[in-house]
């Protein structure tokens, strides 16, 4: 189910995300994406690439671990990371500038 919490919180992600200052990724880049390694249902990213659903489906992903969300939310406003799973913590700081 979708809490009104969760709702609140995705919504801000998605909105700080789509005023971001992302540029297209070249052809051959790899896609650079994100986790949290204790985050529950977090390390769906790197279970996947070591199955090799990315490089099934064409995507050259780059999987990047994570200790905590702060440390990852500076590397996605420092376009370090392409995409990122976040708690709802972590997902609050971009929407209050921090």
């Amino acid at each position: 189910t979708l809490t009104r919490r969760n709702f609140m919180a995705s919504s801000a992600a998605l909105a700080a995300f789509a005023a971001s200052d992302i540029k297209a990724r070249a052809a051959g880049t790899p896609a650079r994406i994100g986790y949290n390694g204790d985050f529950w249902g977090a390390s769906i990213s790197g279970v996947a690439a070591d199955q090799g659903f990315y490089a099934k489906h064409g995507v050259d992903a780059e999987i990047k671990v994570f200790a905590n969300g702060p440390i990852q939310v500076q590397a996605l406003g420092a376009n370090s990371l392409e995409f990122g799973y976040l708690g709802p913590g972590a997902l609050w700081l971009p929407a209050t500038g921090k």
